[in-house]
């Protein structure tokens, strides 16, 4: 995925990386509540 950096595109790739960081954040969240703070 190294080209995706230089793709002239960047408004579908930030869209995908922005998606990605969210779902991420919803993960660590969740297991921080269901684990105690893993």
């Amino acid at each position: 995925m190294s080209h995706a950096y230089g793709a002239p595109g960047y408004g579908g790739i930030s869209l995908f990386a922005f998606a990605i960081v969210i779902y991420v954040l919803l993960v660590i969240v969740l297991d921080g509540r269901w684990w105690g703070g893993w």
